[in-house]
C-alpha cells in the first residue's frame, strides 16, 4: 500500500511538471499495485490522475476511459467525493468529444454532489466547466450566467480553481471581441499557474494565448 501511495504521489507530481509519459507510467504502477490488494477506492483516484494525463496529451478517448473506470470503482466503495471529481473530468472529455448532452448531465450530476458537500471551490469548477461547454455550443449567454454564478463562489485568487475561473473569463471576453481584455486576462493567467507550477494548466493558457496573437497577427 505505500509503494502504491508512493507511486501514485510520483504521478501526481510529474503530471504538474508536464511530464505527462512518466505521469502515466507511475500511475499505471500504482493501479496494478491497487488492483492487486484490492483497493477499489484508491483505484478511482488513480485512474482519475491517468486519465488527466491522457486529457492533458489530446488523448481524449484514452481519458475516457479512465474516468468512466475510476467512476464505476468510486460508486462500488460510495466514495462521493471521487464520484464528484470524477463525473465533472469525465464532463469535460465528453464536452470535447462533442457529446453535449452527455456532457451536461454528468456534470450538473458533479455539481449536486458539490453542493451537498458544501464545497465552494468544486462548485466554482462546474460553473467553469458548464460554461466552456456552454462556448462549445455558442451559447454565450449561458457562458456568462454560469461565470456570473462562479463569481460568487471566488475566495481564494492564488488557487487552481481561480486559475481555469480567469481562463473562462478571456474565454468569454475573446467571444464578445474584446481580444485585449482575452490577452491580458491569458497573460496574467500564464504566470499565475507558472507560480502555481502546473505546467499542463500553464501550456493551456499558452496555446490559447499565442493562437490569440498570432490571429491577431493576421488581421493586422
Amino acid at each position: 500500500m505505500d509503494q502504491a501511495n508512493a507511486l501514485t504521489n510520483l504521478g501526481l507530481l510529474t503530471e504538474s511538471q508536464g511530464l505527462l509519459a512518466d505521469s502515466i507510467g507511475y500511475s499505471l504502477q500504482a493501479m496494478q499495485i491497487n488492483e492487486q490488494i484490492g483497493s477499489r477506492r484508491m483505484l478511482a483516484i488513480t485512474a482519475l490522475n491517468v486519465g488527466w494525463a491522457h486529457y492533458n496529451l489530446d488523448q481524449f478517448d484514452q481519458a475516457r476511459q479512465y474516468f468512466t473506470q475510476g467512476l464505476e470503482r468510486a460508486i462500488q466503495v460510495r466514495d462521493t467525493y471521487q464520484q464528484m471529481r470524477l463525473l465533472r473530468s469525465l464532463g469535460y472529455v465528453l464536452t470535447v468529444l462533442g457529446e453535449w448532452h452527455d456532457a451536461k448531465r454528468t456534470i450538473q450530476q458533479s455539481q449536486f454532489i458539490a453542493l451537498q458537500l458544501h464545497l465552494p471551490a468544486e462548485q466554482l469548477d462546474g460553473h467553469v466547466a458548464l460554461a466552456e461547454l456552454a462556448l462549445r455550443q455558442a451559447d454565450r449567454d449561458t457562458a456568462i450566467q454560469e461565470y456570473e454564478q462562479g463569481k460568487l463562489l471566488v475566495i481564494d485568487s492564488e488557487s487552481e480553481e481561480y486559475g481555469r475561473f480567469q481562463r473562462l473569463e478571456a474565454k468569454i471576453a475573446l467571444a464578445q471581441g474584446d481580444t485585449a481584455r482575452a490577452i491580458e486576462l491569458l497573460r496574467a493567467n500564464q504566470v499565475l499557474f507558472t507560480q502555481l507550477e502546473n505546467v499542463p494548466e500553464a501550456d493551456r493558457s499558452r496555446k490559447m494565448l499565442n493562437q490569440i496573437l498570432a490571429t491577431s497577427d493576421k488581421l493586422i
